[in-house]
């Protein structure tokens, strides 16, 4: 059964330029589901034969996205896929923002396993750019929401972040950096503090340190 948030295989059967969407063909089914241009990962052809997954069922009609934090999640799933079966590593959260480029995937080790040694020899650009142009970018999971907050900010400098406070009662954590990387640690158009916020799971908002 077809459900979202699902990663399934799917066939381009046809280009569909009045819908700005592509046909496909869900393998092993009979169904058929439409994956809209701008959902695609990559520009794709008739006869591309790619996985995504389940964005939405509504009346009877699937579509398909390689842009959304359930798609990042599973295809990262996939790629480490050994480590899973061998209970090194947890995928806990994905985020994502449109227009970013890249997504944060947040990875948890078990037994004492290093997540993300453990999990960068799977993700290799090559081996993401098989289904997707956007770059996945791995974060160490932490259940203290300060730590968790720095780590978040990778590819940022741990050194350049000079403090993290959490306001329980407002939900809302507030990081200083160093002003001279305020820029890098917002993002282009405030991107990399938005995926931040979503992959915690708070409201995050970045100063300049006095």
């Amino acid at each position: 059964m077809l459900k979202i948030g699902h990663l399934i295989p799917a066939t381009v059967i046809k280009a569909l330029p009045d819908y700005s969407a592509y046909l496909m063909a869900i393998l092993g089914t009979e169904h058929m589901a439409l994956l809209d241009r701008t959902h695609a990962g990559l520009h794709l052809r008739v006869g591309d034969n790619t996985i995504a997954s389940v964005y939405s069922i509504k009346d009877g009609r699937i579509r398909l996205s390689q842009k959304s934090a359930p798609f990042y999640r599973r295809l990262t799933e996939l790629l480490v896929s050994p480590l899973l079966m061998e209970e090194k590593v947890k995928v806990v959260h994905a985020a994502a923002v449109e227009g970013a480029g890249f997504a944060k995937i947040a990875v948890v080790g078990l037994n004492g396993c290093n997540p993300i040694a453990e999990c960068k020899p799977y993700i290799k650009p090559e081996a993401v750019r098989q289904y997707t142009n956007t770059k996945i970018t791995l974060v160490r999971y932490s259940s203290d929401i300060e730590q968790y907050v720095r780590n978040a900010f990778y590819p940022g400098h741990t050194d350049d972040l000079k403090e993290v406070i959490y306001f329980k009662e407002m939900d809302q954590i507030n990081v200083f950096v160093k002003p001279e990387r305020l820029g890098l640690f917002l993002g282009k158009g405030g991107a990399n503090v938005a995926t931040v916020s979503k992959l915690v799971g708070k409201q995050v908002y970045v100063y300049p340190a006095g």
